[in-house]
């Protein structure tokens, strides 16, 4: 008769992890058991769990882990290898689909991405809270993804939220905003968090749809800053650029400046 569980052992009946444990004996039997294994598809697979509206609790959860704290140093260390349980795990968490959400809600994957959005440009749950008559720790759990359904209301109060700030800067005058602006922007690059300029508005809520490749410039003149980068390409279009080499002045994909331009017309109707 087997023993029962030790208290707090995770249970491992998933194929995955059986599959896992049986190609462990047997690379030891043959002595090429390796321990570790790249963090970097983890780290990519984690940002795709991410973008798809769960936080780290529920991936580690759904993982089988104690707690999120691996989940939290692969995604922000720069680890290169983590351990091969580990990986199996997290590899094994399955990127959620659409699904339909409870009455008077929607699903948050929308409103969690355009959280994140603005704070790539700067702006932290506690300016957004004020602007949104909500919770600080309401819009930092959307924020983060611990929130899988958010209200209607509330996910409507956002969005207009993101229409008006998408190519804003936040408050900076004081010593205490710049600080604020400069810890949530380097949480969000640590994050992985695209900018509005990234996400294209007739997709931003589908769970496998992906910011639009080439935003990620290390110079810190990239996307992020919409409205400039608007302004730059109408200049160079109105001077008969054409559009794929003012894309290639501007370094970035010509979706992404087709994306700008967009909002900035939107921008421009609205006003």
């Amino acid at each position: 008769m087997n023993p029962p569980p030790a208290a707090g052992a995770q249970p491992q009946s998933r194929p995955s992890r059986r599959r896992y444990h049986a190609r462990r004996r047997l690379l030891i039997e043959r002595g090429q058991w390796e321990p570790l294994a790249d963090a970097e598809q983890v780290r990519i697979h984690l940002r795709k769990l991410s973008d798809a509206g769960l936080g780290r609790r529920q991936i580690a959860a759904r993982a089988g882990l104690t707690n999120d704290s691996a989940i939290s140093r692969i995604l922000y260390g720069a680890q290169a290898k983590v351990t091969a349980a580990i990986a199996v795990a997290i590899l094994s968490v399955e990127v959620p689909g659409i699904r339909a959400a409870r009455a008077g809600q929607e699903p948050a994957t929308a409103t969690t991405r355009r959280l994140q959005a603005l704070a790539v440009l700067g702006w932290s749950p506690l300016a957004l809270a004020g602007r949104l008559g909500m919770h600080l720790a309401s819009v930092r759990r959307i924020r983060d993804g611990e929130r899988e359904d958010v209200e209607a209301a509330t996910a409507t109060a956002i969005r207009a939220l993101y229409d008006e700030l998408w190519d804003q800067a936040p408050p900076a005058a004081t010593k205490a905003e710049r600080i604020a602006v400069g810890k949530v922007s380097r949480h969000a690059a640590r994050s992985g968090w695209a900018p509005p300029v990234a996400w294209d508005d007739e997709t931003i809520s589908d769970p496998a749809a992906a910011p639009a490749p080439g935003w990620e410039r290390g110079d810190g003149d990239g996307p992020a800053h919409g409205a400039e980068m608007a302004r730059e390409a109408a200049f160079l279009l109105a001077a008969g650029e054409a559009p794929e080499r003012a894309a290639d002045r501007l370094g970035v994909p010509v979706a992404t400046l087709g994306k700008a331009l967009e909002r900035a017309r939107k921008r421009s109707r609205a006003a």
